[in-house]
């Protein structure tokens, strides 16, 4: 009886599984759009069309990468470029700290102005 009802479960979840796939399948294709950097490392197309009306709705929006991606620059800084934030917090590596650091060191108040401001 045991193994009768493990049978049914398994079977259960397995239906359940495959019908939770289909259905995401289906929303997607459904909702998908794409988009593509242009030659001025800028990005166009219906999908960023559609990011950036989204992401200008909200007030809180995490980017996610895969480390050493190199794209991912030239998507941040057009989402930057395009949508103004109040608050933009990034993580950075402890090359870019101690690069930071460094100038905040060495660099008169006036000069450190300059290379906050690029």
């Amino acid at each position: 009886m045991k193994k009768t009802k493990l049978l049914i479960l398994a079977l259960f979840i397995a239906n359940f599984s495959n019908a939770q796939t289909t259905l995401m399948d289906s929303l997607i294709q459904k909702n998908y759009s794409t988009f593509k950097k242009d030659n001025n490392n800028a990005f166009e197309g219906k999908g960023w069309i559609t990011l950036k009306d989204e992401i200008s709705k909200n007030n809180s929006v995490l980017l996610g990468e895969l480390h050493f991606t190199n794209e991912v620059p030239y998507f941040t800084n057009a989402i930057i470029n395009n949508i103004k934030f109040d608050n933009y917090i990034l993580e950075i590596d402890p090359y870019t700290i101690n690069t930071i650091s460094t100038k905040i060191k060495s660099l008169s108040s006036a000069e450190l102005e300059k290379f906050r401001d690029g």
